[in-house]
């Protein structure tokens, strides 16, 4: 395959996380360009651009941060946080679990927080203190120091990680994060739950051990399955973020805060979170600590960025914001609002520069926010929509030409006015041939207004000697949905002539078609004839035929075979890909194929049998020439035979190799392999291009979500189908999830 990155850094929610082979550094120059990243800056485009380059800038400073090691007071940052109430206590909670503070590392364009973490004291404090009280009150006491509790005293190191390599092109930080306990065992968050039920599983053990060794007895199921009940609710939540869908368009910030504020507290009340812009204000130090943190690290060597964020100007933008939309599905979360174009004016200029029959009227800016929960990817943009017109202009060419003798003159006129919606064309000909005389006159008036359109034509053509006589009325009118018709035709051509006459009349209104028609027509007969003697065979197969393991689809030959021709004795031709049953792979299907190679993927022939149908006591023959077929694991990119992150890490660095214009390819060698290998990685699509394809398919971000969603239930043994994970696939013509 295809290592178009010496290091690939796998980030998925179902982590671990996966550090292989190095990423190869863009150097820039000796001294770089100072990046200042403030509201107004990751909102700004070119006037002569309709997209944002944040990204490009972005790129810029994570280079410049190369080698950074630095630790981050995380501690000033909480004390920061003057929250109150709920928000508060959690804020009291997460500064007794932290241990010092974490060290900030940038290298290769990822980012990489680790720290330590010791929660010994909140467990003692709650869930220890409990199993105790709870002892001493069924009577006992005796077994309270008795019971080794070290299993719930958590110690260990966390790592939280961003990459935001390939983001001046795709927009995109991919993050991820784990938790390595004193034990050696790493956390993640697709094996976190079966971490803490093997926890309670150690505790159930310890105690019963104890009890009977002492002889002394207490039941404390209820308590420990209410810790159990919890955390299932807790998970519960999540899966139910996953799955959650939504469709909502808001007028402004404040009806878009009120109504998240309230789907937030339907389903939980532990946290407080903002109902309104204002609200936003009460994290106005929170802000202001962490950009001054963030600084900090980012200066450590001498890299020339800033970040200049304050709540003010987010607060500022968000009030100036309208038409927000929230979109969720497949758990990814979509945010759209709209801004006003502060390069407006600039805008018009360079527009009309470039487009001079155009006349720039308005413009906006589209911001969009999207975020995934599964794969925790972060996409931000900025996009300009821009309103125009045609500029008003009316036009006149009249030709006249006479030449003498055998008289010719022709006369053309046409004259088109433009103004707004309105376009008007008339058009007058006349053509007049002396000698064996050609008469042609042409009358066209076309007027487009708005959604109607109207189009006058009168033809009459003369041609003598053989004489052809051509006479043509149309009227045809566009109005809306609505298209009307009404065409008088009569053609005349002597010598072995052929006279038609058609009077029709066509109405198209949305769905509907009504066609009126008078018709004269002359057809010849043709007789059917069948094979005769011996058969010859003339076989072409398809090179590349693609398929997934699970397809219990039978072969179908149209689909494996070009041509296969039956010849008989007097050289007559027969198309065997259209008589029923003729050719056949004895109901073999690519999931029987594939299960019966035992291998990661199958490269092979499908046998094939030829039954000549018109011989009703043949007997099946085996073909010399078969097509070769591709069978593999939807989403297996490295062609393991298994779903896996470094599949996702693999299609997120074709991705950005596209993004970035490299020209990626999963097979160097072999280009039937390369499309095979793109046919198994384009989820959503199931492309057999072997390359993206503008508008049509493209290995994206949401392909390497989509396959960690797939990888994250089924590492969950939760027996996930692809139709669940990408719904789509049951509208996709072709594919073997296709419901039509």
């Amino acid at each position: 395959m295809k290592k178009a990155f010496n290091k690939v850094v796998a980030i998925a929610a179902a982590l671990p996380i996966a550090l292989t082979q190095g990423l190869s550094v863009v150097t820039y120059a000796e001294v770089a360009e100072p990046e200042v990243f403030s509201v107004d800056s990751m909102l700004y485009i070119a006037p002569d651009k309709t997209e944002s380059e944040w990204g490009t800038k972005a790129e810029s400073a994570l280079i410049q941060m190369e080698g950074v090691n630095q630790t981050l007071d995380v501690a000033s940052i909480l004390d920061a946080a003057h929250f109150s109430g709920k928000n508060a206590e959690y804020v009291e909670k997460l500064k007794a679990c932290l241990v010092g503070d974490p060290v900030v590392q940038v290298k290769d364009s990822v980012i990489y927080v680790t720290g330590q973490v010791d929660a010994t004291s909140y467990v003692q404090s709650n869930i220890i203190q409990a199993i105790k009280n709870e002892l001493t009150k069924q009577g006992a006491a005796s077994l309270v120091d008795k019971i080794d509790f070290s299993m719930l005293e958590k110690k260990g190191t966390y790592t939280a990680v961003v990459n935001g390599y390939g983001v001046s092109d795709s927009k995109t930080f991919v993050g991820g994060g784990n938790f390595v306990d004193e034990d050696g065992n790493t956390v993640t968050p697709s094996t976190a739950k079966a971490y803490i039920a093997s926890t309670v599983q150690d505790l159930k053990v310890e105690l019963t051990t104890k009890m009977a060794m002492y002889d002394t007895y207490a039941d404390l199921t209820d308590l420990l399955d209410t810790y159990q009940k919890k955390l299932n609710k807790a998970y519960d939540y999540a899966n139910k973020a996953f799955k959650k869908v939504y469709s909502n368009t808001f007028a402004d910030a404040d009806s878009f805060a009120a109504w998240a504020q309230a789907e937030f507290y339907e389903r939980t009340t532990r946290f407080a979170v903002p109902g309104s812009v204002a609200e936003l204000a009460e994290y106005s130090d929170l802000l202001n600590k962490v950009v001054e943190e963030v600084n900090s690290v980012a200066s450590s060597t001498g890299a020339q960025v800033t970040f200049d964020v304050t709540m003010d100007d987010v607060i500022a933008t968000l009030n100036e914001a309208s038409n927000f939309t929230f979109d969720a599905a497949d758990s990814v979360y979509t945010v759209t609002f709209q801004v006003p174009d502060a390069e407006a004016d600039d805008v018009k200029v360079a527009y009309e520069a470039a487009n001079p029959d155009r006349e720039y009227v308005s413009s906006y800016k589209t911001v969009t926010i999207k975020g995934t929960l599964i794969g925790a990817s972060a996409y931000f943009n900025v996009v300009r929509t821009i309103t125009d017109k045609e500029k008003d202009e009316t036009s006149t060419t009249t030709t006249t030409t006479t030449v003498s003798g055998e008289t010719t003159t022709t006369t053309s006129e046409t004259t088109t006015t433009v103004s707004g919606d309105s376009t008007t064309t008339t058009s007058d000909t006349t053509t007049t041939v002396s000698g064996d005389s050609t008469t042609t006159t042409s009358d066209t008036t076309t007027t487009v207004s708005g959604d109607s359109t109207t189009t006058t034509s009168d033809t009459t053509t003369t041609v003598s000697g053989d004489s052809t006589t051509t006479t043509s009325d149309t009227t045809t009118t566009v109005s809306g949905d609505s298209t009307t018709t009404t065409s008088d035709t009569t053609t005349t051509v002597s010598g072995d002539s052929t006279t038609t006459t058609s009077d029709t009349t066509t109405t198209v209104s949305d769905d509907s078609t009504t066609t009126t028609s008078d018709t004269t027509t002359t057809t010849t007969d043709t007789t059917p004839v069948v094979p005769v003697g011996t058969t010859t065979l003339v076989i072409e197969v398809n090179p590349e035929n693609f398929y997934f393991s699970v397809d219990e689809r039978a072969f179908d030959p149209a689909d494996l075979f070009s041509k296969f021709i039956a010849i008989d004795e007097d050289g007559t031709q027969f198309d065997m890909l259209s008589a029923e049953g003729a050719v056949s792979f004895d109901g073999a299907t690519p999931k029987s194929v594939y299960e019966d190679a035992g291998a990661p993927y199958y490269v092979g022939e499908v046998k094939a049998t030829f039954t000549n149908p018109f011989d009703p006591e043949a007997e099946p023959v085996a073909v010399e020439v078969n097509p070769t077929v591709y069978i593999g694991v939807k989403g297996d990119t490295n062609l393991s035979g298994l779903v896996q992150v470094e599949d996702s890490v693999a299609m997120l660095s074709y991705y950005a190799s596209a993004a970035a214009n490299l020209s990626p390819k999963f097979v160097e060698d072999d280009e039937v392999l390369n499309k095979f290998v793109y046919f198994l990685s384009d989820i959503d699509t199931e492309a057999k291009t072997g390359a993206n394809v503008a508008g049509v398919n493209t290995i994206s971000v949401e392909d390497a979500v989509s396959n960690l969603a797939f990888y994250a239930q089924q590492s969950a043994a939760l027996d996930p189908q692809w139709p669940d994970v990408v719904p789509s696939l049951k509208s996709l013509e072709g594919s073997c999830w296709y419901e039509g």
